[in-house]
């Protein structure tokens, strides 16, 4: 597949808001590149296509040669779809699927792709205290938001909350093996496996000689290096209740940056938003936060953060990024703002 060269026309065709830069992705993605005022897109190169259950994935690449973008985009793509294979929940044939489809029957043999997924889920469902949570697979499955939206009942909700246990997840590592000790159990790695798959096709770039880019897949996206003109790439991070506006503008490189709301993925019922983020405590959508954004050296980290910040809550939650010295921005349930001291600083709002 070919990149498609950028153009200012285009940039503000796709962006459709202000004259500041493009969106990457579908309307309601939770973050945009945007453009520099005064920057050139010359020398910028993009391909997009649909990974990970339905999600659009834009990989923009600065490059002197169009030949030379193509080939690492292809690369990159190719490397993570390489690895979706071995991730995805919607693959019956993939190794994440047949883990689950052997919950309570035996171990499973997995590659050390899905070994590391696996141990780095659990490390993090300990690290943010269950606000992240990798055994969550069952619940999500009954809720099931994105396409047949249901309300459990609180029996439902019970009869499957031992199955929601990190610890019944066992690990041999030495074998290569995985094993979930009940039947019903079900791994998902949505709030780590974006970010994992971004942080692989952003090494892959960097193998084939860009000197940089962006990697955006909805909510996830990660930078390095600079635009062609030398200028830092900026984001926008939507606004959780202003369609179409944007809360905030970063200036960012060499990073990665994940947001979590509950504006992309929900259905309303009787009156009542049920989003996509469970909380691992009551089995139901968290409810003290509308959106956290969570900036980070690594993909996956920031994924898992940004899902185990929303969860925990404004306080909570900020103060998990602060022990592992990152920053971030959330807004709490009321459209309160709260941001590490150091954002606070040098980030524009608009509230």
């Amino acid at each position: 597949m070919s990149a498609m060269p950028i153009d200012r026309r285009e940039v503000l065709q796709l962006f459709g808001l202000t004259a500041l830069g493009v969106a990457l992705g579908r309307p309601s993605s939770l973050l945009a590149a945007a453009r520099p005022t005064g920057a050139s897109d010359l020398g910028l190169f993009r391909q997009s296509r649909v990974m990970m259950g339905g999600i659009p994935v834009t990989l923009t690449v600065s490059a002197e040669r169009e030949v030379d973008a193509n080939r690492a985009l292809n690369a990159a793509f190719a490397e993570m779809e390489r690895l979706e294979r071995l991730f995805s929940i919607y693959d019956s044939r993939s190794e994440l699927s047949r883990l689950n489809a052997e919950a309570g029957k035996r171990p499973v043999a997995v590659g050390p792709e899905t070994l590391a997924l696996i141990r780095d889920g659990l490390a993090m469902t300990t690290l943010t205290d269950g606000g992240f949570h990798l055994a969550l697979g069952p619940a999500i499955s009954l809720w099931d938001v994105l396409d047949h939206p249901h309300v459990p009942s609180d029996r439902e909700l019970e009869a499957i909350r031992p199955l929601i246990h990190g610890g019944r997840v066992q690990v041999d590592a030495s074998a290569g093996k995985v094993f979930l000790t009940h039947t019903g159990m079900k791994l998902d790695p949505g709030g780590i496996g974006k970010g994992s798959l971004t942080e692989r096709a952003k090494g892959v770039l960097i193998d084939h000689g860009m000197r940089g880019g962006l990697i955006a897949a909805a909510g996830d996206l990660i930078v390095f290096g600079r635009r062609p003109d030398d200028s830092p790439w900026r984001i926008g991070v939507h606004h959780p209740r202003r369609k179409d506006a944007l809360l905030a503008t970063l200036d960012l490189t060499d990073t990665a940056i994940s947001t979590s709301g509950d504006y992309e993925r929900f259905f309303i019922k009787d009156g009542v938003r049920y989003h996509h983020i469970l909380d691992p405590e009551t089995l139901s959508p968290a409810r003290r936060t509308r959106s956290v954004t969570v900036i980070s050296p690594d993909g996956a980290r920031a994924d898992a953060l940004a899902t185990g910040a929303f969860v925990l809550g404004p306080k909570r939650g900020l103060d998990l990024l602060h022990a592992q010295n990152l920053q971030g921005i959330v807004i709490d349930d009321q459209g309160g703002l709260h941001a590490s001291p150091a954002l606070k600083e040098k980030v524009s709002f608009n509230l």
